[in-house]
Parts: structure tokens; C-alpha cells; sequence
């Protein structure tokens, strides 16, 4: 892709690469998109995931902390940054963001799974 593309499609560039399991790739499209647009939440929170498909999981949880700093109610960031908690098996964390992204959507799917799926772990059924 050319240097002077947007930040809308360098974001492209890096799900297409997620699609493909290129994940230097997409981590490196996401952060010529963050070089565009530094606020710009939604790079940082992709950025977060390749780190984590890549097994760097303490860099993944930076990138969602700022992903979340930058858009702290954003449902779909919390729900990224308890899947890092999770990467680095600190649970209760974990937990904590899925039931904040539950209150701010109830029907935040993916939340409801992770939740479901480490209370299950856990042990613990209560909501």
C-alpha cells in the first residue's frame, strides 16, 4: 500500500491480513494508521489483537489501555482489553471489563461470551 493512504485504509490493509493470519502484517498496517490518525481508538484497539495473535500479550494490553483511554464507554475496547487481561490470565480484570461493557451494552455478544465462558472457569454464575 502506498505511503500516503488514509488511516480508513490502512485499518482495511490490516483486517484483510487478519483474514489471512498475516499478523506482522496487520500489526504493521494498524500502526501506519495510528501514525495517521494517533486518536484514533479503533487502530490502537487492532492493534491490540494482532499483538495478541502474535503471543505478545503485555504490548496488547498497552494498546487496548490507550485504545480505552481514548474512548473509555466504548463496549467493543473493553471487551478487547478483558480478552489481554485474559492473555495474561488475570481474570478478575478480565471480568471487571466484560461486566462494564455488559452495562454499557447488554447485548455485546462477544462480552456476553467471554463472560459466560470465564465465569464457567471461574466458577461463578452469578451476574
Amino acid at each position: 500500500m502506498e505511503e500516503h493512504a488514509t488511516a480508513a485504509e490502512w485499518l482495511a490493509e490490516g483486517n484483510a491480513a487478519v483474514e489471512e493470519k498475516r499478523y506482522n502484517d496487520a500489526l504493521a498496517a494498524y500502526e501506519h494508521a495510528i501514525a495517521r490518525e494517533p486518536e484514533n481508538a479503533e487502530a490502537w484497539r487492532l492493534k491490540a489483537i494482532a499483538l495478541d495473535d502474535l503471543k505478545r500479550p503485555s504490548e496488547a494490553l498497552a494498546a487496548a489501555d490507550h485504545a480505552l483511554a481514548l474512548r473509555p464507554d466504548d463496549p467493543d475496547i473493553l471487551n478487547t482489553r478483558g480478552c489481554m487481561f485474559l492473555s495474561l490470565d488475570r481474570r478478575d480484570e478480565a471480568l471487571a471489563d466484560f461486566d462494564r461493557a455488559l452495562a454499557l451494552d447488554p447485548d455485546h455478544f462477544k462480552a456476553l461470551w467471554n463472560r459466560a465462558g470465564l465465569s464457567h472457569t471461574l466458577e461463578r454464575y452469578e451476574m
